[in-house]
């Protein structure tokens, strides 16, 4: 059982952590207000990158010829005259869907219902209702509502406005209602609902519960999914379908598609324009956005918008010291250097056609790439990217990843190979799957193979984190945040009832993760360190956190230690060559570190070779003997001198043979050859460095050599016996008094 630990009295982090030493680790994380925060574990609060204002257009009334509408990020009802462009405040202090009955306005603020009259932008009535619902509906003298949320909203009640008593009109536990609405003339209720396995209806009963029948449901009619915020107008029932707006007509029991947007909120009617007005979405996603159309879909306009930063995922990219969010009001996608603090767009949906890319999820490939889930709300279809982070952020298209759903996290398997797309874990449909690149082929159209580790059930969205070195996969679900193997052959259960995002610290395990102090009524970040089984806060967040990540950096270097192959050496991150605590220097720049060559300051040689550094390795001879091998070379023509002489004939010999003549020739070529090329090491060199002998006797040798090889090769004598034997015993002697070749080697200087 985990413990959970009473820190009431903590104030600051320093003393929450007190006693605990810490690598450099900082947590970045946005808030349901819009912000973006980085906190360094070791700092007292958090640091504010981004100044949001998060929040959407709910509730939208038409009341009067005006469309009255919240606004979340202003907290208050704005209100524009239909047909014009100015926008003004209605009421302050107060947003929330809404809803207009009998002159009155009405607005769901939390679990309550207020009824309100507003002076001069000031709320001069307030009613409050105690009704904890979710739909709701006004008829005959009734608020018509579902009680609960989310899979609790199975309760239809009906509250008598004039003497406050609630009576149940739907008590079922097998499904849940999406959507309440009603027609006064002819008394009727209309509610959609959705079952455990995806079963969607539109149902019609009395006002008294009685009479309940289906009008439509998925089975029927594929391209229903669901009464989501019905309302009714002029025989027809109108709710938000995917993708857009659908009606279902009461008399002729058809269902239309009215307007193909992606994301709507509170569906409101005009009867004097027959027009229907939204809060959500045009033909890009605009959550802060008012939009208008006829009843038939056609003229499409956006009638009014609210422009604020907002941040939803947010990760610092593990190569380098950057941050990336994507803002999804304004569906642009940001890159922050985080030494300087400065913003750079990256990336713009815009709201032309095609519409741009949308930027749903994303992960750091490499310093300056990104594996990236986008989609191109026209087609309404996920695709996976690799892109170039640039300006504008260039996107190339990786798989149409139809199996993908981008508001569900991926993370990589491994990192450790950063130019090709590594494999990587999502969660699709109640199954955690990993997929992993297929063995051949280019990145761009690379397709993925898919397999399922573990079936997860339930549904809504879940985070995924990695640990890689140990084989482990993390996620969350609506049972809270779990672990398995890699292969998912196990299920444990670290956290429960918790869930959403969360940080994973590969360090040593703990999980940090957004929770509630319902006594305090306080949002915080807490932690979970699997080695004391223990939960404890870490610090307060002003507002509930929407998305939440880790970087762990030992050495400060802006490389995290989960892709740092030096994680305690701030000068090596990436490369590491020569070993962590050896510098990667290339002191020649030959793309050869200095720690893995001989020739460190000889850019056009890496190993020494026979020369050694400095000194080119040419063989202009092609004698496979290296010209600064000064005594080989001389060993050599000695060699190749004495091998001559010995095949020369006297003229005596040759006297009416032709056919020897011309090999006499050859041979006596070869011999003025080496002996010309002898003569000029003789003369370039310092012949003290070249024989063992010196002074006289050197002297000696050498005029010995001269006169004898000479009188072999040209005299009068030449190639007689004793001419040959002459010239053989002084190369003998002159060869026997030089250094050895190899150890006493003479070679030609580096120019260095």
């Amino acid at each position: 059982m985990i413990q959970i630990r009473d820190l009431a009295a903590c104030l600051l982090v320093a003393i929450c952590v007190a006693n605990t030493t810490f690598a450099e680790k900082t947590l970045y994380f946005s808030t349901s207000q819009g912000d973006a925060f980085e906190f360094n574990l070791e700092l007292e609060e958090p640091d504010l990158l981004v100044d949001g204002a998060a929040g959407s257009i709910r509730g939208v009334i038409v009341q009067n010829n005006r469309i009255i509408f919240s606004d979340q990020t202003s907290n208050s009802l704005r209100v524009k005259t239909v047909g014009a462009d100015d926008v003004s405040t209605y009421a302050a202090g107060i947003d929330g869907d809404l809803y207009s009955y009998d002159g009155s306005i009405f607005v769901r603020d939390g679990n309550s219902l207020r009824r309100i009259e507003a002076v001069n932008g000031q709320i001069s009535e307030s009613e409050e209702i105690p009704f904890e619902h979710q739909h709701l509906h006004f008829q005959s003298g009734f608020i018509f509502g579902t009680d609960g949320y989310g899979s609790q909203g199975n309760v239809v009640r009906k509250y008598n406005l004039s003497n406050g008593s609630v009576s149940n009109l739907i008590v079922d536990g097998s499904y849940r209602i999406s959507g309440l609405t009603g027609d006064p003339v002819s008394s009727k209720i209309f509610v959609g609902t959705e079952g455990e396995n995806g079963e969607r209806a539109l149902i019609s009963m009395n006002e008294d519960g009685s009479d309940q029948r289906v009008l439509l449901d998925r089975r029927t009619n594929g391209e229903f999914y669901g009464a989501e915020g019905a309302i009714y107008a002029d025989g027809k029932i109108f709710w938000r379908n995917w993708p857009g707006i659908a009606s279902f007509d009461l008399a002729r029991g058809e269902m239309t598609i009215v307007v193909e947007v992606t994301t709507v909120h509170q569906i409101a009617y005009d009867a004097i324009n027959e027009r229907l007005y939204w809060g959500g979405s045009g033909p890009v996603i605009h959550y802060r956005s008012l939009h208008g159309a006829n009843i038939d879909g056609t003229d499409l306009r956006l009638e009014a918008q609210v422009q604020n930063d907002s941040v939803e995922h947010i990760k610092k990219n593990p190569f380098s010291n950057h941050l990336y969010y994507n803002d999804p009001a304004k569906h642009e996608f940001y890159i922050i250097d985080l030494d300087s603090r400065e913003r750079v767009l990256l990336s713009a949906a815009g709201g032309e056609p095609p519409y741009g890319h949308v930027i749903q999820n994303f992960e750091p490939l490499s310093p300056t790439s990104l594996l990236i889930t986008a989609y191109t709300p026209r087609i309404n279809s996920p695709y996976l990217y690799l892109a170039d982070v640039q300006v504008p952020m260039n996107l190339e298209p990786v798989n149409n990843f139809s199996d993908y759903v981008g508001y569900e996290e991926f993370k990589f398997l491994d990192r450790s190979e950063v130019a090709t797309i590594p494999s990587f874990v999502t969660y699709r449909r109640g199954f955690l799957r990993g997929y992993y690149p297929a063995e051949s082929g280019e990145v761009e159209g690379q397709l993925f193979l898919g397999k399922d580790l573990l079936e997860i059930g339930g549904g809504g969205r879940t985070h995924i984190q990695i640990d890689d070195a140990r084989g482990l996969i993390y996620w969350s679900d609506y049972d809270g945040i779990h672990r398995t193997t890699r292969q998912g052959l196990e299920r444990e259960t670290l956290v429960p009832e918790v869930y959403g995002t969360f940080a994973l610290d590969y360090e040593n395990g703990d999980i940090y993760f957004p929770s509630y102090d319902r006594d305090r009524r306080e949002h915080l970040v807490s932690r979970y360190s699997p080695a004391a089984n223990t939960v404890e806060a870490v610090f307060p967040v002003p507002a509930p956190v929407r998305h939440l990540s880790l970087a762990i950096d030992s050495d400060n270097d802006g490389t995290d230690d989960v892709v740092d192959l030096c994680p305690e050496n701030p000068e090596k991150a990436l490369t590491n060559a020569c070993g962590c605590s050896i510098p990667d220097t290339d002191s020649d720049g030959d793309g050869t570190p200095d720690c893995n060559e001989s020739c460190p300051a000889d850019s056009l040689k890496v190993e020494a070779g026979a020369c050694g550094c400095g000194v080119e390795e040419v063989d202009t001879n092609q004698n496979s003997i290296a010209d600064c091998l000064i005594t080989t070379e001389a060993y050599f023509y000695l060699q190749e001198l004495r091998n001559s002489i010995r095949q020369l004939k006297h003229s005596s010999v040759l006297r009416g043979k032709k056919k020897k003549l011309q090999p006499q020739q050859e041979v006596r070529a070869t011999a003025r050859k080496s002996l010309s090329e002898l003569n000029a090491i003789l003369k370039s060199v310092d012949k003290k460095q070249l024989f063992n002998v010196s002074g006289k006797r050197l002297k000696e040798l050498l005029k010995n050599f001269r006169v004898s090889t000479k009188a072999a090769i040209k005299g009068p004598n030449a190639g007689s016996r004793e001419s040959k034997k002459q010239a053989i015993k002084a190369i003998r002697k002159l060869t026997k008094g030089m250094r050895k070749p190899g150890s006493q080697e003479l070679k030609i200087l580096p120019a260095f």
